[in-house]
């Protein structure tokens, strides 16, 4: 009874796409990837409906281009950064993941009977607090809070991120600890593809407001979600 009444909350994308980044796999590399991804997403949604689930909510990926992961470790030329720093090429991937991530929902509605489907648009949620990072309180944008390596991103993705410990023999031959802000609540990133708590509360609050749901779902489907 339980399993049918629950919401279940899919975000899907952003580790799927920088995997193959990271595999240094180029852009078409990556686009021609992105079906057999879907066609495994499809498959474990249909698997949880087929279990008596009946309630989605699916976040489409954020904007990648944006994170200091990506902007330390992926190349990219300085006209590729839009007025916010965040790299354009990386976001465009993840924009046209959004579009085969939505018609893959499509088919999964024709499938899933007496099924509801509420679909975020976490790209837009998520780079909104880069546009408006000033009127909602931030003043680094693509700086990590917490983590290694200094510079303009305080993130060296050969060291880790700051919750876990770099090779010893790096800390010995480079003197590293982590460098931690003392104003988390002025930085959207936390250490380097994760977001502060000031961050994530926005996110929160953004998420469950309907606002950022596709237009054909309205808003008060969140409401029928929980009564």
């Amino acid at each position: 009874m339980y399993f049918e009444e629950a919401l279940y909350v899919l975000d899907i994308g952003q580790n799927d796409l920088t995997a193959g980044y990271f595999l240094n796999y180029i852009h078409q590399q990556i686009r021609d990837s992105i079906p057999q991804v879907l066609y495994e997403f499809q498959s474990h949604v249909l698997a949880l409906h087929g279990q008596g689930a009946k309630r989605f909510m699916i976040i489409t990926t954020g904007q990648l281009g944006c994170l200091p992961y990506i902007l330390t470790s992926i190349p990219y030329t300085g006209a590729d950064l839009d007025r916010y720093g965040c790299a354009k090429p990386y976001n465009s991937m993840a924009r046209f993941f959004n579009k085969e991530l939505r018609m893959t929902i499509a088919k999964l509605q024709q499938q899933m009977l007496n099924t509801t489907v509420v679909v975020v648009d976490g790209y837009k949620l998520k780079y909104n607090l880069f546009v408006d990072a000033a009127r909602n309180g931030f003043e680094f944008t693509t700086r990590a809070c917490c983590g290694y390596g200094g510079g303009n991103y305080n993130f060296d993705l050969g060291l880790g991120y700051c919750s876990s410990n770099p090779k010893r023999e790096d800390m010995l031959h480079k003197n590293m600890t982590y460098n931690l802000c003392r104003d988390p609540w002025t930085y959207i990133i936390w250490d380097g593809s994760h977001y502060t708590e000031a961050s994530n509360h926005r996110v929160a609050r953004g998420l469950f407001s309907g606002h950022y749901s596709v237009s054909m779902f309205p808003s008060d489907h969140f409401c029928d979600l929980f009564t």
